[in-house]
């Protein structure tokens, strides 16, 4: 192999196929985003975009240290500011303004925090610290996206000086340079294979488990003066296998699998072929210089930071899903868009003199414009009390259902809070009872009168945890022990289940099941109060046939599981809305009616009939709770008292509030505080 630099790419316009595969991977991306795309792991073309940038640096890179034997680092990074950023920050302060405009004020805290994060590079390490899952989140960020940006700015940061290193140890050798570069590769490989085992959230946004995508594309720079001397049919054959391979990952990959780990080798590795193979008029090239996707690649970063906030806000504020001709109305917004702010922008700003003419201007171009993204973020932040002047009574919440207590505008001693109600959680949590996804011991913590020969115990998942408050207020008045065994995400039924979270079957589930069955008749309970999220599992079940068949037959299997001598109370499920209670009434603080919603449109009357069968099958008692909360219609508060604290959990002051009336229920079911016979 030759020195180092020989035979480099120095520019990426001397290689169209390099624009026209940028129009693949955003074409991918986009399409993906706007639910356009009939291959469900389009999603890879970001992995591509990973390997194009690695091999463009890379290559720049090392053509600068063979020509003068160092890296002018100020220099790289100045390039780099005015490529990246005028576009992207941008694309945030427009993003901050819409959201502004157009959204729920509740919503505005969350998306200030994440555009503020975004706007320093740290967007990935903020939605890993968050727990999102890219693949799986059903109410993304606004700049999610923005991840990727963050990996790759963290790569320009260290991998300059990472080259610059490993070339000197190199001695100028290209072969050496490239082991060092393949031995990053592969840690960086390794430890996305096992972080991905374990927690995929992490796996997907970090660079440590990202670099050796980007590695991938080094190493195909370093090697492209060894792959210009081969002939060019084989070039060409490389480069439409590369093609064929990308285009089958966005086929048989999807957001089910345990993504990325070993899985992205396939799309890095065509991607890497695609390059590798295509210096030759034969190859793809002859498909990728063609206009269109010229076209979509020179203005491929811009189109990739517009579509997702373009796609994602008419999502947030229309009460269904985007039709097929808003997607592709859509997307051609995105496009003009990205048009403009590619001619008006990007290059403007990449080439302004007034910029380029000295180094520190376009480090005060970035700092200026970053200043102005977090201040318009500190401003939109800042939200306006939410609230009316209003007073409501003391609520009463037994009388929900019929609507005489909801107030018609948002009261100034609601609670919880609006702005407190994803907080508004049970005593468990504080306690860490309620076990985790991996966990498959039960966690069994007493309440109530610890000391009393009669035992309750409330058993399920995060839906049977919300009614904590109200197991907790009846058993300590009526002088019971509650023993609570709940885990989330982990139904008490006994269905197969995939963890989106471990990204394999839940198999833990099942263990703690189990483990919590034999638990509770160790205990001898008088009573056991049963409850689940039995909607949400529809979309996680791994049997085949009928779902509400399969629910009713675990539900069954589990109930006749429980101690034959103690009462079992199936407790129903609660509503579950689209947009949660206190985003509507953020934004509707006057007209509360705004956020009622008719109570088939959150509920499932089929799945809890099912229930109520199979709880009649096994012998136990069930209760709808529903109507405690609705008739025809659903409301989303009560006096003073916001009834749920985000689109599916009761507040821990509602549930506390239901106290009497679920009391009432259990009294009925164990006079005299022994089961009734």
């Amino acid at each position: 192999m030759t020195d180092v630099g020989t035979g480099l790419l120095s520019k990426d316009n001397r290689r169209s196929d390099i624009q026209g595969l940028r129009a693949v991977a955003a074409g991918l991306v986009v399409s993906y985003h706007a639910g356009l795309s009939p291959l469900p792991g389009s999603f890879v073309g970001v992995d591509a975009f990973f390997v194009i940038s690695g091999f463009l640096i890379t290559g720049m890179l090392m053509s600068e240290i063979g020509r003068s034997g160092t890296v002018s680092l100020t220099g790289f990074y100045a390039r780099r500011l005015r490529r990246l950023l005028p576009a992207a920050l941008f694309v945030l302060l427009v993003t901050l303004v819409a959201a502004k405009v157009l959204l729920p004020p509740l919503t505005l805290t969350e998306i200030t925090r994440d555009v503020m994060f975004s706007a320093v590079h740290l967007g990935n390490f903020w939605f890993a610290y968050n727990g999102t899952d890219y693949l799986a989140d059903p109410t993304p960020s606004l700049v999610q996206h923005y991840w990727s940006l963050g990996v790759e700015e963290q790569f320009y940061l260290i991998w300059p000086l990472f080259l610059l290193l490993v070339a000197r140890k190199s001695d100028g050798r290209v072969r050496r340079t490239a082991l060092w570069i393949g031995v990053a590769a592969a840690v960086s490989l390794a430890l996305s294979v096992v972080v991905t085992d374990f927690s995929r959230g992490l796996a997907f946004f970090l660079l440590p488990t990202r670099a050796w995508e980007l590695a991938a594309g080094a190493l195909v720079a370093l090697a492209i003066p060894l792959i210009s001397t081969l002939p060019a049919a084989v070039k060409a054959a490389i480069s439409w296998a590369g093609l064929v391979g990308l285009i089958v990952s966005a086929a048989v990959i999807s957001d089910t699998l345990p993504f990325p780990g070993w899985i992205a080798l396939l799309p890095v590795l065509s991607t890497c072929a695609m390059i590798a193979g295509n210096d030759t008029e034969r190859g793809v090239r002859m498909l990728l210089a063609l206009p269109p996707f010229q076209f979509i690649g020179k203005i491929s970063y811009s189109l990739y930071l517009w579509h997702w906030p373009l796609f994602l806000i008419p999502a947030l504020l229309l009460p269904r899903e985007l039709n097929l001709l808003e997607k592709l109305g859509l997307t051609v917004v995105a496009v003009v868009l990205s048009w403009l702010t590619w001619r008006f922008i990007e290059e403007t700003l990449r080439a302004a003199p007034v910029v380029t003419a000295r180094k520190r201007r376009s480090y005060a171009m970035a700092a200026g414009m970053t200043v102005i993204v977090l201040l318009a973020g500190v401003v939109v932040g800042r939200l306006p009390a939410l609230y009316t002047n209003a007073v409501a009574p003391e609520a009463n919440i037994a009388l929900a259902s019929s609507g005489t207590e909801f107030p018609t505008s948002v009261p100034s001693n609601l609670q919880p809070t609006l702005l407190g109600a994803r907080k508004d959680l049970p005593q468990i949590y504080e306690d860490k009872c309620e076990a985790a996804p991996a966990d498959t011991t039960p966690i069994a913590c007493e309440y109530g009168d610890t000391a009393s020969d009669r035992t309750v115990v409330l058993f399920g998942d995060s839906h049977a945890s919300q009614w904590f408050p109200a197991m907790e207020r009846y058993a300590s008045s009526r002088s019971t022990k509650l023993v609570t065994m709940t885990k989330s995400a982990c139904p008490p039924v006994d269905i197969e289940m995939y963890s989106t979270l471990l990204q394999r079957p839940f198999t833990e589930c099942d263990q703690w099941r189990a483990a919590a069955l034999q638990h509770i008749a160790e205990l001898k309970p008088d009573l056991v109060v049963v409850s689940a999220y039995s909607t949400v599992y529809s979309s996680v079940w791994q049997g085949t046939g009928d779902y509400d068949a399969a629910w009713s037959s675990g539900l069954t299997s589990v109930l006749t599981a429980l101690p034959p001598t103690a009462s079992t109370l199936v407790l129903g499920d609660t509503p579950h809305w689209k947009t949660a209670p206190a985003v509507c009434l953020s934004a509707n603080l006057d007209n509360s009616a705004e956020c009622v919603e008719p109570v088939g449109d959150v509920t499932d009357s089929a799945l809890s009939n099912v229930e109520e069968r199979a709880a009649a099958a096994a012998g136990a008692d069930y209760v709808d709770s529903t109507q405690w909360l609705c008739n025809s219609t659903c409301f989303p508060m009560v006096g003073d008292i916001l009834i749920y604290r985000d689109e599916h959990h009761l507040s821990a002051h509602a549930s506390a509030a239901l106290a009497p009336v679920l009391g009432a229920e259990l009294d009925r079911m164990t006079p005299n505080g022994r089961p009734s016979s």
